[in-house]
């Protein structure tokens, strides 16, 4: 896996981690 690959499936998960951090957090804000 190269650096670069690495580092979008990185993003990739932190930003799927942060998203399902705010919908627990705040589902009631609408957004989610």
């Amino acid at each position: 896996m190269t650096s670069s690959t690495l580092s979008r499936h990185t993003a990739a998960v932190t930003g799927h981690h942060v998203t399902q951090v705010c919908f627990a957090l705040g589902p009631q804000t609408g957004d989610a």
